[in-house]
């Protein structure tokens, strides 16, 4: 069996001057109200309040092999919910989380990709890739991280 690769994805907190208004899963589409953690940034890490599971910021960000971290904004919550009611409920769990601002995963031989989304519908989207120590993960106050794992997302 082979060993798992392990990787901790850095996080950069924007100093915004005015925050989104707080909101919680109950504002994201269904499909995406079922993550493994999730966790909603404040503006320092003593700050964040965790949503779902026990893990905190930045043991959410420590992902292996099948896990994928989606950053989720007020608007892009808006969005993806205003599509899955446009969709009469039955957009698919991918389609959803095209919304997210960011979407990062890790693949099976080790190798990290950060997709920039926002744009549902343009079209592929191609993965940022890099070293490993160079991704940062980049997030505003009351941006909502959320990680599922077993996700089968073509690109990576």
């Amino acid at each position: 069996m082979a060993s798992r690769t392990k990787v901790e994805i850095a996080i950069e907190r924007a100093k915004a001057a005015q925050s989104a208004a707080t909101f919680g899963m109950d504002d994201l589409p269904p499909l995406l109200r079922k993550p493994v953690a999730a966790v909603r940034l404040g503006k320092t890490e003593k700050s964040d309040e965790v949503l779902v599971g026990k893990k905190d910021a930045k043991g959410l960000l420590t992902i292996q092999s099948g896990h994928t971290i989606v950053n989720f904004g007020r608007s892009e919550t808006t969005w993806a919910a205003q599509h899955n009611r446009r969709r009469a409920g039955k957009a698919p769990f991918l389609e959803l989380v095209s919304f997210a601002r960011q979407v990062v995963g890790l693949a099976d031989d080790g190798r990290v990709a950060v997709l920039l989304m926002g744009h549902p519908g343009a079209g592929p989207v191609n993965p940022i890739w890099g070293p490993r120590e160079d991704l940062v993960i980049s997030c505003q106050p009351n941006d909502i991280l959320l990680r599922y794992d077993n996700i089968e997302i073509d690109l990576w």
